[in-house]
C-alpha cells in the first residue's frame, strides 16, 4: 500500500470517528432535553407516571451518548497524531 493510499485510509478513519462523534453528541443532547422535561414536569406540574419514566429514559439516552463521544472523540485525536507524524516524515 502506497503512502498515499495509507494517508487516505487515516483521512477516512478520522472522517467516521468524527461522525460517529457527533452522533453521540446529538444522542446525549436528546437526552438531555428528555431528562429535564420528564423530571421538571414531574416535579413541578403533573405528578404522572409517565414523565418521571420520560426522565429516566432520557438518562438511559445520555450516558451511551457521552460514551460514544468520549471514545470517539479520543480514536479521533490519536488518528490525527497518526497522521500528523505520517504527514512529517
Amino acid at each position: 500500500m502506497s503512502e498515499q493510499a495509507k494517508l487516505a485510509l487515516l483521512q477516512g478513519k478520522i472522517k467516521d470517528a468524527k461522525n460517529h462523534e457527533r452522533s453521540g453528541n446529538i444522542f446525549s443532547t436528546l437526552g438531555i432535553i428528555l431528562t429535564a422535561i420528564g423530571f421538571t414536569v414531574y416535579a413541578y406540574g403533573l405528578r404522572d407516571w409517565s414523565f418521571l419514566a420520560l426522565g429516566i429514559l432520557g438518562l438511559f439516552a445520555v450516558i451511551p451518548g457521552i460514551a460514544e463521544n468520549v471514545y470517539y472523540g479520543r480514536m479521533r485525536m490519536r488518528l490525527m497524531r497518526e497522521l500528523k507524524r505520517r504527514m512529517l516524515h
